[in-house]
């Protein structure tokens, strides 16, 4: 998998753990560090933030 805070700033295609398919622009990216979550989160510019346990699959795609 791409490393999440390659993909900041990007058009992304994320499938999440539910097999739900999404396209937009990663415009968050916090580390395990500072998430509270222990693991890295991304944001998405349509309003969905995912845990990178909740991603299957993610591409950048423009």
């Amino acid at each position: 998998m791409i490393d999440l805070q390659d993909v900041l700033g990007k058009k992304v295609k994320l499938v999440d753990s539910d097999d739900n398919e999404v396209i937009a622009v990663a415009d968050l990216y916090e580390s395990e560090d500072d998430s509270g979550y222990d693991e890295p989160i991304i944001g998405l510019t349509n309003g969905q933030y995912y845990l990178q346990s909740e991603i299957k699959s993610i591409e950048i795609i423009d």
